[in-house]
């Protein structure tokens, strides 16, 4: 979940940093990591040979495992991303599933903040040396991939002083060139790039105090239509439908004792917002045909549920919930990271785990943990 607003009061900071980190960073660190041996990676146990590739925490450096659920024991060494102390890697993977770009502050920085200005790595997932494309820029914000892959959007902020305001800006960057030109800016607010459509436009999100809107940019022409208020308040996790037809989120509810979310759906054409699920809902997910999978908390009593427009409900754990974090290219699997709690606050201890439609569970890791996707090895 990645969102934010212009400033949290000291009353308001645990809510905040829920809404700018979200569930399921708040837990990951809740236990110690599962151990599991060193070894190459034997068959493809997946229609297609899919894997699940993470990064697993430590203090000075992140270490990128592929694993096949088919032998969640077995698991092969990627590499190893050195990071300033207790501050670890943001990864984005490229639509090939196999190149990925990831944030990371220099482990030369004495004393790191999140505000820290971040170094920009491209990488792969057969273990080639990191190459830096890009400096200075927000760790906390996940870049975006273009759909072929060719270039990214990541943001550049600044903090507001007594001397000027707070600025946000995004950025898109030609991979294979190494150009960059700014493609939105704004002032006292903050911008999330969203993603590209088929057609090439740009959606970006901008959070100020009057809400939450929804920007579209030709990306080629940087020409920007009006934005358009998606809710009052906070929203997070965007996520464009694979047609670029429709855009998913959660607006957030913040009050002093609790944080909740609602799931709704932009049909981008007609501007019409619907509901995609009821109760507190976590993660919306697109699977790869254009359905909208949404995790949620306890609703009448039951306890995590998926729901999907069309019907389909997948099984829940027999405690605790399930926030969707993708799908295999054929549909037939979810990864998620299951948490033992009730609630998102109070969430309790969590892994990572594969969820077949019949039910099945398989875990794949435990504690600190960042999933970086589906990948083709």
């Amino acid at each position: 979940m990645q969102a934010t607003a212009t400033s949290p009061s000291r009353s308001n900071i645990v809510l905040w940093v829920l809404a700018v980190l979200g569930v399921g960073l708040l837990a990951v660190f809740a236990f110690p990591r599962a151990s599991s041996p060193d070894a190459p990676l034997a068959g493809h146990g997946l229609p297609g040979g899919q894997h699940v590739a993470y990064f697993a925490f430590g203090s000075s450096s992140d270490t990128l495992w592929l694993v096949d659920p088919a032998q969640p024991s077995q698991r092969r060494k990627v590499l190893v991303a050195p990071h300033a102390t207790d501050f670890g890697v943001v990864p984005s993977l490229a639509p090939d599933r196999r190149s990925f770009l990831f944030a990371s502050l220099p482990a030369t920085i004495k004393a790191p903040s999140p505000e820290t200005p971040a170094d920009l790595w491209l990488s792969d997932v057969t273990g080639s040396a990191p190459s830096l494309v890009a400096s200075g820029i927000d760790l906390l914000v996940p870049a975006v991939w273009s759909r072929d892959g060719q270039s990214t959007v990541f943001r550049r902020s600044r903090a507001a002083s007594q001397a000027a305001p707070s600025e946000s800006r995004l950025f898109i960057l030609d991979l294979q060139t190494g150009g960059e030109r700014e493609l939105a800016a704004a002032t006292d607010a903050a911008l999330f790039p969203v993603g590209f459509a088929p057609d090439g436009r740009f959606y970006l999100v901008r959070l100020d105090g009057s809400g939450s809107y929804l920007v579209t940019i030709g990306a080629a022409t940087g020409e920007q239509a009006p934005a358009v208020q998606i809710a009052p308040g906070l929203t997070r996790d965007w996520t464009l439908s694979p047609a670029g037809t429709e855009l998913a989120y959660l607006e957030m509810e913040l009050t002093p004792d609790s944080v909740s979310s609602s799931a709704f759906v932009l049909d981008l054409a007609t501007g019409t917002v619907e509901p995609a699920a009821t109760g507190d809902a976590f993660g919306p997910i697109w699977t790869s045909s254009g359905e909208l999978v949404v995790g949620q908390d306890a609703v009448n009593d039951n306890i995590a549920s998926f729901a999907e427009r069309g019907g389909l409900s997948l099984p829940r754990p027999a405690r605790g919930f399930d926030v969707p974090l993708a799908f295999t290219t054929a549909g037939d699997l979810a990864l998620v990271r299951a948490f033992e709690g009730s609630s998102a606050m109070a969430p309790g201890r969590s892994l990572l785990a594969v969820l077949g439609l019949d039910g099945s569970r398989t875990t794949i890791a435990s504690g600190e943990v960042t999933f970086l996707g589906w990948i083709n090895p």
